[in-house]
Protein backbone atom coordinates (compact mmCIF):
# COMPACT_ATOMS: atom_id res chain seq x y z
CA UNK A 1 0.00 0.00 0.00
CA UNK A 2 2.83 2.18 0.80
CA UNK A 3 3.45 2.16 -3.02
CA UNK A 4 -0.38 3.20 -3.93
CA UNK A 5 -0.15 6.03 -1.78
CA UNK A 6 2.89 7.12 -3.28
CA UNK A 7 2.22 6.93 -6.50
CA UNK A 8 -1.04 8.92 -5.25
CA UNK A 9 1.09 11.46 -3.63
CA UNK A 10 2.56 11.91 -7.23
CA UNK A 11 -0.18 11.74 -9.17
CA UNK A 12 -1.40 14.60 -6.54
CA UNK A 13 1.53 16.73 -6.99
CA UNK A 14 1.67 16.29 -10.96
CA UNK A 15 -1.95 17.52 -10.71
CA UNK A 16 -0.79 20.69 -8.60
CA UNK A 17 2.06 21.33 -11.06
CA UNK A 18 -0.29 21.08 -13.95
CA UNK A 19 -3.29 23.69 -12.16
CA UNK A 20 -0.25 26.00 -10.57
CA UNK A 21 0.97 25.57 -14.84
CA UNK A 22 -2.77 26.40 -15.83
CA UNK A 23 -2.94 29.04 -13.31
CA UNK A 24 0.12 30.69 -15.06
CA UNK A 25 -1.05 30.04 -18.24
CA UNK A 26 -4.09 31.93 -18.04
CA UNK A 27 -2.55 34.56 -16.51
CA UNK A 28 -0.36 34.74 -19.32
CA UNK A 29 -3.40 34.59 -21.61
CA UNK A 30 -5.27 37.47 -20.19
CA UNK A 31 -1.72 39.69 -20.16
CA UNK A 32 -1.84 38.47 -23.93
CA UNK A 33 -5.46 40.12 -24.30
CA UNK A 34 -5.06 43.20 -22.95
CA UNK A 35 -2.05 43.55 -24.83
CA UNK A 36 -3.67 42.96 -27.50
CA UNK A 37 -6.35 44.71 -27.16
CA UNK A 38 -4.29 47.93 -26.36
CA UNK A 39 -2.49 47.03 -29.82
CA UNK A 40 -6.21 47.19 -31.18
CA UNK A 41 -6.52 50.44 -30.00
CA UNK A 42 -3.19 52.16 -31.08
CA UNK A 43 -4.27 50.73 -34.60
CA UNK A 44 -7.64 52.37 -34.87
CA UNK A 45 -5.96 55.22 -34.00
CA UNK A 46 -3.67 55.18 -36.11
CA UNK A 47 -5.99 54.38 -38.91
CA UNK A 48 -7.97 56.63 -38.30
CA UNK A 49 -5.01 59.46 -38.37
CA UNK A 50 -4.00 57.90 -41.44
CA UNK A 51 -7.72 58.40 -42.51
CA UNK A 52 -7.88 62.18 -41.36
CA UNK A 53 -4.26 62.61 -42.78
CA UNK A 54 -5.23 61.72 -46.32
CA UNK A 55 -8.51 63.38 -46.25
CA UNK A 56 -6.45 66.83 -45.22
CA UNK A 57 -3.49 66.00 -48.30
CA UNK A 58 -6.81 65.59 -50.65
CA UNK A 59 -7.74 69.20 -49.81
CA UNK A 60 -4.69 70.48 -49.52
CA UNK A 61 -4.29 69.40 -53.17
CA UNK A 62 -7.33 70.59 -54.32
CA UNK A 63 -6.58 73.61 -52.63
CA UNK A 64 -3.38 74.11 -54.49
CA UNK A 65 -4.64 73.10 -57.86
CA UNK A 66 -7.37 76.19 -57.36
CA UNK A 67 -4.82 78.57 -56.59
CA UNK A 68 -2.49 77.48 -60.01
CA UNK A 69 -5.42 78.05 -62.04
CA UNK A 70 -6.29 81.32 -60.13
CA UNK A 71 -2.33 82.19 -60.71
CA UNK A 72 -2.24 81.13 -64.08
CA UNK A 73 -5.74 83.26 -65.18
CA UNK A 74 -4.11 86.36 -63.12
CA UNK A 75 -0.51 86.42 -64.92
CA UNK A 76 -3.15 86.00 -68.00
CA UNK A 77 -4.98 89.38 -66.81
CA UNK A 78 -1.82 91.12 -66.09
CA UNK A 79 -0.06 90.79 -69.05
CA UNK A 80 -3.64 91.56 -70.98
CA UNK A 81 -3.42 94.63 -68.92
CA UNK A 82 -0.17 96.00 -69.51
CA UNK A 83 -0.81 95.87 -73.16
CA UNK A 84 -3.30 97.87 -72.78
CA UNK A 85 -1.33 100.21 -70.72
CA UNK A 86 1.70 100.07 -73.05
CA UNK A 87 -0.70 101.25 -76.13
CA UNK A 88 -2.45 104.27 -73.76
CA UNK A 89 0.98 105.59 -72.70
CA UNK A 90 2.45 105.10 -76.31
CA UNK A 91 -0.85 107.35 -77.22
CA UNK A 92 0.84 109.97 -74.96
CA UNK A 93 4.29 109.88 -76.66
CA UNK A 94 6.02 107.83 -73.62
CA UNK A 95 7.45 104.54 -74.73
CA UNK A 96 6.52 101.79 -73.04
CA UNK A 97 10.01 99.64 -73.30
CA UNK A 98 13.52 100.76 -71.95
CA UNK A 99 15.86 101.18 -74.62
CA UNK A 100 19.45 100.08 -74.38
CA UNK A 101 22.97 102.63 -74.53
CA UNK A 102 24.35 101.51 -77.83
CA UNK A 103 27.90 101.40 -77.30
CA UNK A 104 30.03 103.93 -78.55
CA UNK A 105 32.44 102.69 -81.80
CA UNK A 106 36.00 102.55 -80.35
CA UNK A 107 37.11 104.67 -83.31
CA UNK A 108 35.45 107.86 -82.15
CA UNK A 109 37.75 110.66 -81.40
CA UNK A 110 37.25 112.08 -77.84
CA UNK A 111 36.77 115.69 -77.23
CA UNK A 112 39.61 117.77 -74.98
CA UNK A 113 37.01 117.09 -72.07
CA UNK A 114 36.42 113.11 -72.48
CA UNK A 115 40.48 112.84 -72.84
CA UNK A 116 40.98 115.11 -69.66
CA UNK A 117 38.87 112.83 -67.54
CA UNK A 118 39.84 109.88 -69.37
CA UNK A 119 43.60 110.41 -68.19
CA UNK A 120 42.18 112.03 -64.45
CA UNK A 121 40.48 108.07 -64.55
CA UNK A 122 37.03 109.72 -64.08
CA UNK A 123 33.86 109.40 -66.26
CA UNK A 124 32.41 112.41 -65.34
CA UNK A 125 32.95 116.22 -64.21
CA UNK A 126 31.33 115.60 -61.00
CA UNK A 127 33.53 112.87 -60.32
CA UNK A 128 36.43 114.76 -60.50
CA UNK A 129 35.32 117.32 -58.73
CA UNK A 130 34.54 114.79 -56.01
CA UNK A 131 38.04 113.46 -56.26
CA UNK A 132 39.94 116.91 -55.98
CA UNK A 133 37.69 117.54 -52.56
CA UNK A 134 38.50 114.62 -51.09
CA UNK A 135 41.84 115.23 -49.05
CA UNK A 136 45.16 113.92 -50.63
CA UNK A 137 46.91 111.02 -49.06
Amino acid sequence: MSELKKDQNDVLAQVEQLNADLATARQNISALETGKTDLEAKLKEANDRNAKLTADNAALITERDTLKTENAKLTTDMADFNKKLAVEISKHGIRGTTQTATAQPENKKLSYTEQLLAQRGVKSLEELAAQRKQPSK
